[in-house]
């Protein structure tokens, strides 16, 4: 998830919490309302943000370590390959979409 996405997420969280804090021409209390619904939102998305990056590292880990295996086990079966190829090209795709390559 990019910065732009995190941000974007976060107003779109804002104004879910607190709809009418976001009308037009708001005056000083509507954009007190709008702080305090972008901070709740921030609280709320940040600890989840967190945990999908954690979560994303882990996957990276869990692939690297399966793409060593799989070079070792070339030379002990063709089979082993044949079953794992789908389960890699899954977890390199959801890697892409957080932003992080297999490598990482």
């Amino acid at each position: 998830m990019t910065e732009d996405d995190h941000e974007r997420h976060i107003a779109d969280a804002a104004r879910i919490i607190d709809q009418y804090a976001f009308g037009k021409n708001p005056n000083e209390a509507m954009l007190r309302r709008q702080q305090i619904a972008t901070r709740k939102a921030t609280d709320i998305i940040g600890v989840q943000r967190a945990v999908i990056e954690e979560l994303v590292g882990e996957l990276a880990l869990a692939h690297k370590q399966i793409a060593d295996m799989l070079a070792i086990s070339s030379t002990l079966s063709s089979n082993f390959q044949k079953e794992l190829g789908p389960g890699i090209e899954r977890r390199t795709e959801l890697l892409a979409r957080h932003g992080r390559t297999p490598d990482d």
